[in-house]
């Protein structure tokens, strides 16, 4: 592995401003063609096909063999039981997930907590969070780092109900013994199926988290939610967005200013993607996307890491509605036809980002194929 790999990527974005009426220029009517001035996506065409090509070459090798292979060959395999065993609090739940968000916490270290000071109580929110490596790494973390914050520590969490009869089995996971202890703290919605994507979510967690802390918000959200993929991993990125984009949602209404929210994505290859991160630029001072060491390099996981929420203003409410009432947004949201120089140049960043990562990843896939050839 090269030292390169052994280093969490990094990829800062610029600055945005905070413009209600630009942030609306995101949502537009579906089929609406729209693409950012001055940014050419023929870099971004080139790094999809090299990566549509890179994964094309799997389809053709049995994919029981292909994940056994892929463990073998992977340096980091065996991560978590070390960590397992070193760390030894909440060990039923360091998973790959607890990996990836402890590093994240160790690289960003105090700026994770910006607007909480030590004599406040922590409240912290976690989105698709089950089985609970977020929490758990976050658990241990503060243990070591911030023993203040732990006694009067205050966290929720939102993930599909395993008792609900009417979800996906295929959608949950098969670990429920966080779930199970501390079903209090889960919020479920207005079915009772804890999806976030059902309609009126965000509205009634919002009301439920506010009842449930001193201003109504909180200074930490997290967000691992993913769809199954598995017959169409392709597309990966246009079939997670809706549950990104509502999460990122579900966090500017529940973040108080200063708060920050890190939560799992993927490839920025797409539109659509590089709009919602243009809101999430909007509404933070700094947005930084990254890939873990911990992150299997040959997959298209990355993580946004937001830091600095600005906070909602009453001008905020015409694009927050618009926002809500979008149904897909991998049809109705996009970068305005015509846009700052700011956004431009955000927009840009962003580009370049997809092609680096695509790049890694296509070369991370072409080395595993030859090592199996």
């Amino acid at each position: 592995m090269t030292r390169e790999a052994l280093q969490m990527l990094r990829l800062p974005l610029p600055e945005l401003p905070h413009d209600p009426s630009a942030i609306g220029s995101l949502f537009q009517v579906s089929g609406t063609e729209a693409s950012p001035v001055g940014v050419s996506d023929d870099s971004v065409a080139r790094a999809r096909a090299k990566l549509d090509r890179a994964r094309d070459e799997i389809d053709s090798v049995d994919i029981a063999e292909w994940r056994s292979f892929s463990k073998r060959l992977n340096s980091l395999d065996g991560l978590t039981k070390e960590i397992r065993s070193r760390v030894g609090v909440d060990a039923a739940l360091i998973n790959n997930a607890w990996a990836k968000f402890y590093e994240v916490l160790a690289s960003f270290g105090t700026t994770i907590f910006g607007s909480c000071k030590a004599e406040e109580k922590l409240r912290t929110m976690h989105l698709c969070e089950c089985p609970g490596g977020f929490l758990a790494a976050l658990n241990v973390y503060l243990n070591i780092t911030r023993p203040e914050f732990v006694p009067e520590w205050q966290w929720r969490g939102a993930s599909l109900n395993p008792y609900h009869e009417a979800n996906d089995l295929n959608q949950m996971v098969d670990d429920d013994a966080l779930y199970r202890r501390t079903q209090d703290r889960w919020w479920t919605g207005p079915d009772g199926s804890g999806d976030i994507l059902q309609p009126g979510a965000a509205q009634d967690l919002w009301r439920w988290f506010g009842s449930r802390a001193v201003d109504g918000k909180c200074q930490l959200v997290t967000a691992d939610g993913s769809m199954d993929v598995q017959y169409d991993p392709n597309k990966q990125e246009s079939l997670c967005l809706p549950i990104i984009f509502r999460e990122l949602l579900l966090a500017i209404g529940l973040l108080r200013p200063g708060g920050t929210f890190v939560m799992k994505a993927y490839s920025l290859l797409d539109d659509s993607t590089v709009a919602a991160l243009s809101l999430a630029g909007s509404m933070f001072d700094a947005v930084e996307v990254v890939k873990p060491v911990a992150s299997k390099p040959a997959n298209s996981e990355t993580y946004w890491v937001c830091l600095g929420f600005r906070g909602l203003t009453k001008n905020d409410g015409e694009w927050l509605r618009r926002a809500l009432a979008v149904e897909d947004p991998r049809l109705e949201l996009r970068s305005p036809a015509t846009a700052s120089q700011c956004f431009k140049e955000f927009v840009l960043a962003a580009r370049q980002a997809a092609v680096k990562l695509a790049d890694r990843q296509a070369e991370a896939i072409k080395c595993k194929l030859s090592s199996w050839r």
